[in-house]
Order: C-alpha cells, then structure tokens, then sequence
C-alpha cells in the first residue's frame, strides 16, 4: 500500500497529507483518520463501524501498551510515538533517534501484527 502511495507522494514530506485549511501541506490529523475508521464498513454487519468503535488515537495507545509488554525500550516507543521528552536538559543534550532500535522494533511489530491477522 505504501509503495502504491508512494508513486503519488515520493517527492513530499508525507504520506498522508492534508490539502485543505490551516493544516494544509501538514501531516492528515487526528481526527481525519478517526472519522476514516467511523466510515470503514465493519464486515460482519455491512454497516459503518461509526462512533465508539476504535480511534486513530486508540491505535497507538494500543500500540505504546503493547510494544512496552512486549519489553521493547521505552525511549525507542517514546521517539516511535513521536512524543517529546518533558526533561528539558535531557532533551537539549540527548539527539538520539535510536533508529536502528525503531527500525527493528517496527519490523517486528509488522510480524507481530501479520500473525494476529493471519491466527498464527
């Protein structure tokens, strides 16, 4: 899908990028994906998932919780979840981006997700 999507927006900053209002050329928000997932057809009903089934923002709470069971470093999730560290000298004197954690963490998490799709 991401290669499908990258010969549309290889030559831009993002993936999925908002064309409209104040967050135009800015990553899709929050809540365009949460009303994405509301539209999403649930495929045991044939009727949108709607309200109260799942937010964007839901996803990567699950993701965070899991990724912290599964003993992943905390630092790696943090940067992965693009949060910021609220330590002001650390953040000014640590530049890490811990990608080769991140990067085997995410292929990881890929499997791990592959295997719940596919009952493994």
């Amino acid at each position: 899908m991401l290669n499908e999507a990258h010969k549309d927006t290889g030559e831009l900053e993002y993936v999925f990028m908002s064309t409209i209002g104040i967050g135009k050329n800015k990553p899709i928000g929050e809540s365009a994906t949460t009303n994405a997932i509301r539209r999403m057809i649930d495929p045991r009903t044939g009727k949108p998932f709607g309200t109260g089934f799942m937010t964007s923002h839901g996803f990567r709470h699950t993701a965070s919780t899991m990724l912290n069971e599964l003993e992943y470093p905390a630092d790696a999730i943090e940067f992965q979840m693009a949060h910021v560290t609220q330590n002001i000298v650390r953040s000014t004197y640590n530049k890490a981006q811990l990608m080769p954690a991140r990067t085997m963490m995410m292929r990881e998490w890929a499997i791990f997700i592959d295997g719940l799709i596919n009952n493994d």
